[in-house]
């Protein structure tokens, strides 16, 4: 009974530099448009597993997320959140596809009967979200590098 949105992107960066970005989530969330504010303990690392944050919407709601498996590794995080009975999951993971190019995808699934009524009332705005997560991604990843140029 899970709704899921997906979508993946073929960058120009490598997948350690896109690894980096992702891992530096918390510098670019807050440019999506679904996303007014994230509040976190910053008195340590936002990108560690067991990290719990919030995510304020701009409709005033507050997400409670938490960062509940990172794999290096395999360039895979997990991510849950849920506000009252809403929970949803999002996977997001880099593939290297050469040295100078791999996939990014984002993979974010609404558990249960509340889940397929929120994903079924709001489909167009996670839809845009979906898609938006993978651009500003992108952007943070190709800015970085020319940072370090």
């Amino acid at each position: 009974m899970n709704t899921t949105f997906f979508a993946e992107k073929e960058i120009e960066v490598s997948s350690f530099s896109a690894w980096t970005a992702l891992t530096e989530m918390s510098n670019w969330l807050t440019k999506l448009h679904s996303i007014s504010m994230i509040d976190y303990d910053k008195k340590h690392s936002f990108f560690v597993e067991g990290r719990e944050y919030k995510v304020l919407t701009p409709e005033k709601i507050t997400m409670t997320s938490q960062l509940v498996k990172i794999n290096e590794k395999q360039m895979t995080v997990t991510i849950q959140a849920h506000f009252f009975m809403l929970h949803s999951q999002l996977v997001c993971k880099v593939i290297p596809l050469n040295a100078t190019k791999c996939l990014i995808t984002r993979k974010q699934e609404y558990l249960g009967l509340v889940g397929k009524i929120f994903a079924t009332l709001f489909k167009k705005r996670e839809g845009n979200e979906t898609n938006e997560y993978l651009m500003e991604w992108e952007r943070y990843a190709i800015s970085s590098l020319l940072n370090d140029c």
